[in-house]
């Protein structure tokens, strides 16, 4: 088994963190993987675009007009080559064995197409706790059992591009949950498993949109 997986960076004004998940792409165990980066319009003097572009064709680099998260992980969704897609957020970071480890998942689990893990927050200057791990794999066939567990980080998810073809791609009317909202439209086809591992770092900071989008966070929830 060794199918093509998609590593879409969506990205606003993300000269900060960048490169660092980028980095965290390219250092995966596993080796058959594309990395397209989707600049959403930064308007950071460039800055966006000339980190991005130092990687050459180790990635594909796509820019578009602003029109939030959705929207770029939508135009990652309809550029991407491989069987599988994987999220990763411009300000988290991969653990090496992140896909790998999802890949492997699947030669005991033929039929998963919606693939959880676990992940460990983290702030910049260094604390860092980790987050809900079940004991044994769970199967997780709607929407109560996904609220029961507090859903999932999209960015720990592997989907199979199947996913998209029966529930649709993300909703750009939803700016801050947009994630929620499709896996929940997924479920309604597949179930969702969640592995035993810890597979990503999630950077905690003030920019996320969830704090910066309060308000607009209330009325997506």
């Amino acid at each position: 088994m060794n199918p093509l997986v998609s590593i879409i960076i969506p990205v606003y004004n993300g000269s900060n963190y960048l490169a660092e998940a980028i980095n965290s792409a390219l250092a995966q165990n596993y080796k058959n993987i594309e990395i397209i980066v989707i600049n959403d319009d930064s308007n950071d003097d460039g800055k966006t675009r000339e980190i991005a572009l130092r990687y050459k064709d180790k990635i594909k680099y796509i820019e578009k007009e602003n029109g939030g998260v959705s929207t770029a992980l939508n135009k990652g969704i309809e550029a991407m080559r491989g069987e599988w897609f994987s999220w990763l957020s411009h300000d988290d970071i991969y653990l090496p064995n992140k896909v790998q480890a999802q890949i492997d998942f699947l030669k005991d689990n033929g039929d998963a197409k919606f693939i959880a893990a676990g992940y460990i927050a983290f702030y910049d200057d260094g604390r860092s706790y980790k987050t809900f791990l079940p004991e044994k794999v769970l199967k997780i066939n709607n929407g109560y059992d996904y609220f029961d567990i507090f859903g999932f980080n999209g960015c720990t998810l592997l989907v199979h591009k199947e996913c998209f073809k029966k529930a649709g791609m993300f909703n750009p009317e939803n700016q801050t949950v947009q994630d929620w909202e499709l896996w929940l439209k997924i479920l309604k086809h597949f179930p969702a498993y969640f592995m035993t591992e810890y597979l990503v770092k999630t950077r905690v900071h003030d920019e996320r949109c969830t704090n910066t989008l309060k308000d607009q966070h209330k009325k997506d929830l």
